[in-house]
């Protein structure tokens, strides 16, 4: 009798271990990969678009503790200045966060910004696109004529990009980041003909596209 107590207290034992052990890798993960180095941002100039909440602000957040002077490129100034806030609080320094009001939606203000970022400094290390749009309800042209997401998650970038380049180039080591998602495994063909028309628009098709067009870019 003891002894089957014994196999049952064993069984039971590698059941919790079992149990254990998988809900640490599903932790880790949903959690994802952690980059926990110490790496130094000093004097370092970046810029972020989309920071005014999740992952734009957290690297805003990160490439401010480590030093870098962050230019937070924001299109709510409301939001933005809540954010800047938040960060400040969080042991940001104020100094080097600078607020850009820029609209992807509106080229015009994209060519403001990066000409104002122009004047101001003398080179650029750090250009995170990350801004996006996702699951956009109805079909929508921007004041550019371009479907809304597209213009937004990958033209409107791409164009910030362009336009910055001479400060990516003048930086001894400059590093352009540009955020996708999974959802481009499932975009159809690119078609550069019909992307900005009404007719067979798809709100999820809109959004896999416009990340397939971020990984292709990079």
């Amino acid at each position: 009798m003891t002894e089957i107590i014994d196999v049952l207290e064993l069984f039971f034992d590698w059941k919790v271990i079992a149990l254990i052990a998988i809900i640490v890798a599903f932790r880790f993960y949903f959690k994802g990969a952690q980059f926990k180095e110490r790496v130094s941002a000093k004097n370092m100039v970046a810029a972020v678009t989309g920071c005014d909440c999740g992952i734009g602000k957290q690297i805003v957040r990160e490439l401010n503790l480590r030093g870098a002077k962050v230019y937070m490129l924001c299109r709510n100034e409301v939001k933005a200045q809540n954010a800047q806030l938040e960060l400040v609080k969080l042991g940001c320094s104020p100094d080097r966060l600078i607020i850009k009001l820029m609209d992807l939606t509106k080229f015009i203000t994209i060519r403001e910004v990066a000409k104002e970022i122009i004047a101001e400094e003398k080179q650029l290390d750090i250009l995170v696109n990350n801004a996006a749009v996702m699951m956009y309800p109805k079909f929508k042209l921007t004041d550019d004529g371009h479907e809304l997401v597209w213009q937004t998650n990958y033209l409107g970038h791409f164009l910030l990009t362009e336009l910055l380049k001479p400060l990516l180039i003048a930086a001894p080591s400059a590093r352009i980041v540009s955020i996708s998602a999974l959802a481009h495994f499932y975009a159809d063909p690119i078609d550069l003909e019909t992307i900005d028309r009404r007719y067979g628009w798809d709100s999820r098709q809109s959004y896999s596209k416009s990340k397939l067009a971020v990984v292709c870019i990079c």
